[in-house]
């Protein structure tokens, strides 16, 4: 799982209340689809959050009527694996090891933080509060959650 490029990670509201996410390295690439059920933007700074505060695991879980995106962290010092697996129905409630594994990488925990809050910020960018609100309907933007990752890195 060894990578020379970091990690990437955009984001786009396809719709109301749909999004999508790209999430790429140097040899792996996988779109992801978000419904508004889930406050997926805020869901997943807050596990970027839980591992820049000392924790050896954090995880995710976007829905996307029915299916869902299982993101799942390892911290290994200043390392951090990441595991993105796929579900046929969020409502079952399946362990990890019944996910369809759609994306692995491993990375230093500074370049997923900030990989994570620069997609993040640029969806802020381009959408603003009130549009962002307007298209994901149910969640406003995660502003809080971004400006603490981003104090944290320095950026």
């Amino acid at each position: 799982m060894s990578q020379t490029i970091p990690m990437r990670f955009s984001y786009t509201l396809t719709g109301r209340g749909w999004g999508k996410a790209v999430i790429s390295d140097d040899g792996n690439s996988v779109e992801i689809g978000a419904s508004y059920l889930t406050d997926v933007l805020a869901v997943l700074l807050d596990a970027v959050l839980s591992l820049l505060d000392g924790s050896t695991t954090a995880s995710c879980s976007w829905e996307t009527e029915p299916g869902e995106w299982r993101w799942l962290f390892t911290r290994q010092n200043g390392d951090v694996d990441v595991r993105i697996l796929g579900f046929d129905d969020f409502y079952k409630h399946r362990p990890d090891s019944e996910g369809q594994l759609k994306f692995e990488t491993h990375d230093s925990l500074d370049s997923l933080a900030d990989a994570i809050s620069s997609g993040c910020a640029a969806v802020l960018e381009e959408y603003g509060e009130s549009g962002f609100k307007e298209l994901w309907i149910e969640h406003d933007f995660p502003k809080e959650k971004l400006r603490l990752i981003q104090s944290r890195l320095g950026t």
